[in-house]
Formats: structure tokens, C-alpha cells, sequence
């Protein structure tokens, strides 16, 4: 079997076989496949957004599932994603945006 092409690939095949994985962040956790069904929704609403492929999308939230769906969003819908860490000082941000 060839290798997925990318990240939201490898969870759709997981999700396809059958697996039974969580995901799982401090008290919280979802399964693969909830957590793919949430990165479709977050993708076509970065797309309803008007983000392109290809565009950067900035991602500036705290570890947790709704952030990992997120990034699996933004890659499904084309767009590059970028993380933010939120402790940033200005100079870092203005840099990295």
C-alpha cells in the first residue's frame, strides 16, 4: 500500500481500516474519526472564509483537539498552516506575520 500524501490522509486511511484510535490532549480526547468529521467542517469553513490554496493561515490557539482538527482543516482546504505560539514576544509575531 503506497504511503498517504499527507496528515488528514493518514487519518481518513485509519479512519477507512477501522481504527479505533484517540486522540487525546489533557482532559480531553475524541476519536479519529470525530476528529476527522471536525477537520472537514473547519475546511469548508476556512474555504467558505475565502482562504485559497496555497494561502497561510495563522493558528493561534492553545494544544487541544479543536487545534489539532484545525490544522487537519487548513491543510485539507490547500492552505499552509502556520502555528503561533501565543507567547510570542511583538517582534517574534511581526515576524511570523
Amino acid at each position: 500500500m503506497p504511503r498517504p500524501p499527507s496528515l488528514p490522509a493518514l487519518v481518513d486511511h485509519a479512519v477507512r481500516a477501522g481504527a479505533t484510535n484517540e486522540v487525546a490532549f489533557p482532559g480531553e480526547h475524541a476519536s479519529l474519526r470525530r476528529i476527522a468529521e471536525r477537520s472537514v467542517t473547519l475546511a469548508r469553513r476556512l474555504l467558505g472564509a475565502g482562504v485559497r490554496r496555497g494561502e497561510f493561515v495563522g493558528l493561534l490557539q492553545a494544544p487541544s483537539l479543536d487545534a489539532f482538527a484545525t490544522l487537519l482543516g487548513a491543510m485539507r482546504a490547500g492552505a499552509v498552516p502556520v502555528p503561533i505560539n501565543a507567547r510570542f514576544r511583538e517582534r517574534e509575531l511581526r515576524h511570523v506575520v
